[in-house]
């Protein structure tokens, strides 16, 4: 077989794998990523569906020393627009890539870099999908010396129970895990407000009646740990404050295109397939 048909027989059948490669992978994307990628956390923009499944894969690499444990000082240094960390549930993440494919804006990620995020994302929900792509942002964990001490809420439930104090009183307010014990007396509203709450989330309880900045300010000396990831909601009042914020954001008037978006990639599957199918004729004549 002369050299050069051999060089284009080989081409050919470089290209065929190449488009074949391209349609699994758009299958993939259509299917998993456009279908099931988009949740309650925030809508994705309009995209090819080949630029998610590359994007998704780019996020699987880590962008930093892999397992890496960092102190809080360090991710500190890091509070600079091209190489941004922040701290999520004592995890640390490099968002320096991010910024402008994130569904609430540069801004947000911007203003949190360089520091614990951990209240600003449990504020927000967020889907399997944005948690995914978190994890292909992290980079490390935080040092244990710098760490946030974590407790399920079953915990907290089975310290109330077996407290021997007919005061004691364990209850979680937004995420955050308080030990009321030696407040209860003090308490302006009496002490039978806070312990018909003890061993519950009583955040709603909480946001029904408005406090001062005074007493918020004076209930941090009673954080003993924050709540697991696994137990937390969003509370709702941030959630409120956070919806009113981003009420002129294009992402919240944006429609939902899903539709259009599945029947785009589909018409790319069917060029995609054509393509390969022409390449492998070519590459069969040669042979």
């Amino acid at each position: 077989m002369p050299i050069c048909m051999y060089t284009h027989m080989c081409m050919y059948i470089f290209v065929s794998l190449s488009l074949c490669l391209s349609l699994f992978m758009d299958l993939i994307a259509v299917d998993i990523w456009c279908l099931l990628g988009r949740g309650k956390g925030g809508r994705i923009e309009s995209k090819t569906s080949l630029y998610y499944y590359y994007y998704y894969l780019w996020l699987l690499l880590p962008h930093g020393m892999p397992g890496g444990v960092y102190t809080s000082a360090e991710v500190a240094k890091h509070a600079v627009k091209k190489d941004g960390w922040l701290i999520i549930n004592n995890d640390v993440y490099n968002v320096s890539k991010f910024y402008d494919d994130h569904p609430g804006g540069r801004d947000v990620l911007l203003n949190l870099i360089g520091a614990d995020a951990t209240d600003a994302f449990e504020a927000v929900q967020h889907s399997d999908a944005a948690k995914r792509l978190l994890a292909g942002l992290k980079i490390g964990t935080l040092a244990q010396a710098d760490a946030k001490k974590y407790m399920r809420l079953n915990d907290v439930k089975e310290r109330q129970r077996k407290a021997t104090e007919k005061t004691a009183c364990w209850l979680v307010i937004a995420n955050k895990v308080y030990d009321l014990t030696s407040f209860t007396e003090l308490h302006p509203g009496g002490r039978e407000v806070l312990l018909c709450e003890a061993g519950t989330d009583a955040t709603l309880a909480h946001e029904k009646i408005g406090h001062s900045e005074q007493a918020k300010e004076m209930m941090k000396s009673y954080v003993v740990a924050e709540l697991h990831p696994d137990d937390r909601r969003s509370t709702t009042s941030t959630a409120k404050e956070s919806l009113e914020k981003n009420s002129n954001s294009v992402y919240t008037r944006a429609k939902d295109t899903s539709v259009r978006d599945f029947v785009l990639a589909q018409i790319q599957l069917m060029v995609f397939l054509s393509l390969g199918i022409v390449a492998v004729g070519f590459a069969l004549i040669y042979v």
